[in-house]
């Protein structure tokens, strides 16, 4: 993880004088080539005869049956029953069936549910595990295994796949974390044209999220210079290519503009750089009040900003100027470019009130975001602010 260490309070001085990058996890990422062609090449180059599909229900029809199809005789089973959220009943299902087809390489095609899904079945292969209990087996325990190769379709923009970190809802829909360092898949693969049948919702809330990654992360007191540099990077790619995208949906060029900023907004996540407010809220509203991961992002992210704003007001500033949109401050160009979008960008727009605010501040509290947020979080009275601007 990059070392903490202060911003300085001037643009003249030089903000990052000493530091530590934790290089990506993923061995390669493979853009802009159809997913279907990767997927078997890497399957002839690495030996591997027996693959998994793990997908969610609605892509089983299209993107899971074409991939099936494109291996052939090195199918060995299509798994497509992961719900939002990755239960984690869900993904001991999931476990079980590709222990008993014993594939060597798993595939996950779909969103960050399906994603963290299969980085999960994968630990739960290595370690032997067979209920909740063993799949949260500690890192220092001894593999019982082998672990499949993992390759990551994304459909969507969450940035699942680039982190050693996964996120499963356990029975009493709270959000529990699964960390470990060799979770995150060998082989990315951003296809543009994978992600054309994502409805639009979909596919913009999930930008939104991806950008959230990207200012969280510029705003965290870990960022290190690659961070940041990838990270303001990111930021005209989000914002412009999410527009165009919304211009014309089946623009392939569009949406590789976006799977290039999600990429680089995920080098301070993949490298360990801690989110804030806006995550840790997020997590718990998706977990117990059903929001998709993008959404969450769209109704906290603004307010958020805002709450932050007295202690990063530079990092605040160096965010605006390379986004460049209409808006006087951070908040309301991320407000502003909601709205073109057609997005929800207050929790009354989900159908969350006030009278549920007081539960959600006390339940973020837990959520280990929290704590690594830039202006310190010193009760659930903080985040009940936060909320309100989020209102």
């Amino acid at each position: 993880m990059s070392v903490e260490r202060p911003f300085c309070s001037s643009e003249s001085e030089a903000p990052f004088a000493n530091g530590r990058y934790r290089c990506l996890t993923a061995n390669e990422v493979v853009y802009g080539a159809p997913f279907v062609d990767v997927v078997r090449l890497e399957c002839e180059r690495h030996g591997l005869r027996r693959v998994g599909i793990l997908g969610s229900r609605s892509i089983r029809q299209t993107l899971c049956e074409a991939l099936a199809r494109g291996l052939g005789a090195r199918h060995a089973l299509t798994h497509c029953d992961i719900g939002a959220h990755s239960p984690v009943d869900d993904v001991l299902v999931a476990l079980r069936a590709m222990r008993d087809a014993q594939v060597d390489a798993i595939v996950a095609v779909g969103g960050g549910s399906v994603i963290d899904a299969a980085k999960a079945v994968r630990h739960g292969l290595r370690y032997g595990a067979d209920d909740a209990a063993s799949l949260y087996r500690e890192a220092e325990a001894l593999p019982n295994g082998r672990a499949p190769r993992l390759i990551a379709v994304p459909t969507t923009l969450s940035g699942a796949e680039f982190t050693s970190m996964a996120g499963l809802t356990d029975g009493s829909g709270r959000k529990q974390r699964l960390a470990h360092s060799g979770l995150a898949p060998e082989t990315i693969v951003l296809d543009p044209c994978a992600g054309l049948s994502t409805p639009l919702l979909l596919w913009t809330s999930t930008g939104m999220r991806a950008l959230d990654h990207a200012i969280e992360a510029v705003c965290s007191d870990h960022c290190d210079a690659f961070t940041e540099a990838m990270a303001l990077q990111a930021l005209p790619l989000l914002a412009g290519g999410l527009a165009a995208t919304v211009a014309a949906p089946t623009d392939a060029a569009a949406r590789q503009q976006c799977q290039l900023g999600m990429w680089f907004a995920c080098v301070g996540p993949a490298a360990g750089v801690p989110m804030g407010v806006s995550h840790g809220i997020g997590h718990i509203l998706g977990a117990e009040y059903g929001l998709a991961h993008g959404i969450t992002s769209c109704v906290v992210m603004a307010a958020a900003i805002e709450w932050n704003r007295p202690a990063v007001l530079e990092r605040q500033r160096r965010i605006e100027r390379c986004l460049a949109l209409p808006g006087e401050t951070l908040m309301e160009q991320v407000d502003g470019l909601l709205r073109r979008l057609g997005l929800p960008g207050h929790l009354a727009d989900v159908g969350i009130g006030a009278e549920r605010f007081e539960s959600i501040a006390e339940r973020s509290m837990t959520d280990f975001f929290i704590p690594t947020n830039p202006r310190r979080v010193r009760s659930s009275a903080d985040l009940l602010e936060v909320l309100r601007l989020a209102a």
